[in-house]
């Protein structure tokens, strides 16, 4: 897979070579087909440090900014990069402009 390649590739190859494929073969084919896309990179997020937990909470809860940053912490929202922008101008509208 980190190599660019995928599963079905790999069991087309191994059905080829193979008269019939073992049990434990096909079981961690099958468990690597499931596992797949159980954890995606969404790219670059930016890493927002409150001040104080009360910070946090208020553009955490805020209704522009619940859908452009994730609280991750007491102190701490990430914030995709390409909602950085927005994100600063709602916390500014809050009185909080980041640093």
């Amino acid at each position: 897979m980190h190599a660019g390649r995928d599963l079905a590739e790999l069991r087309t190859y191994l059905d080829q070579a193979a008269t019939a494929l073992p049990d434990t073969v096909a079981t961690l084919l099958a468990d690597a087909e499931r596992r797949v896309g159980a954890a995606r990179d969404l790219g670059p997020v930016h890493l927002i440090e409150c001040a104080d937990t009360a910070t946090c909470v208020l553009l955490a809860s805020d209704r522009r900014i619940r859908a452009l940053a994730t609280r991750l912490s007491d102190r701490h929202l990430g914030v995709p990069a390409d909602k950085l922008d927005r994100f600063r101008k709602a916390a500014l509208a809050l009185g909080h402009p980041v640093t």
